[in-house]
This record gives structure tokens, C-alpha cells and sequence, in this order.
């Protein structure tokens, strides 16, 4: 099975404003993990200036470590 490579990440917010941002990922089933921090990797985190309604919001490279996700994933997810 491939991998795929995240290496930069949009989101979407309706605010102009600058907006603070965190990402979270992990490495296997999210599904014995929700509503926790543990067995969580922060990916990215500060702040930045959203772009509004219409338009995604660019995490700034600096602010974004890149990470990995392996093939053969399933209904529980792989990262």
C-alpha cells in the first residue's frame, strides 16, 4: 500500500480576523481516542490571518509539521 504526504494544510473560516488554529493527528484508530489529548500528536498550532467567506486559509509552512499517512487504512482511519 502507497503513503500519502501532508505537507501543507487549508481550513475554511468566515473570519477576516486573525484566528488561532491547532491540528491534531495520530498514528492508528481515532475511535478509542476521542474526547482525549493522549495518544495525540499536535501538528500545528498559532495563529494567522483568516481569509473569509469563500476561500480557505493556508496553515503557514512554519507552522505545520509534516506527517505521513500509510496505505491500507480502513473505517478506523490510519492517521
Amino acid at each position: 500500500a502507497g503513503v500519502i504526504l501532508l505537507n501543507n494544510f487549508d481550513f475554511y473560516t468566515g473570519s477576516t480576523d486573525m484566528v488561532r488554529f491547532e491540528m491534531w493527528t495520530r498514528l492508528g484508530s481515532y475511535q478509542e481516542h476521542k474526547g482525549t489529548y493522549e495518544g495525540w500528536d499536535l501538528i500545528a498550532e498559532g495563529e494567522t490571518e483568516g481569509r473569509g467567506i469563500g476561500r480557505y486559509t493556508s496553515i503557514p509552512d512554519d507552522m505545520f509539521t509534516k506527517v505521513s499517512i500509510p496505505g491500507g487504512g480502513g473505517e478506523g482511519g490510519t492517521r
